[in-house]
């Protein structure tokens, strides 16, 4: 699980899982938590990255 914070712009996390993508769409000045586990899939430990 990550939270995702912005500040003083809006940014977009993309979330790749089993072929599948998600993108969530943070709010300047604002925050997401994403990546929660759920169900009885094996969970991955991932490495965030920012890019621009």
């Amino acid at each position: 699980m990550f939270c995702n914070r912005t500040s003083g712009r809006a940014a977009r996390a993309g979330l790749t899982n089993d072929g599948n993508t998600q993108n969530v769409d943070i709010a300047k000045d604002d925050h997401r938590i994403v990546g929660n586990g759920l169900g009885p899939a094996p969970t991955t430990a991932v490495e965030p990255t920012v890019t621009g």
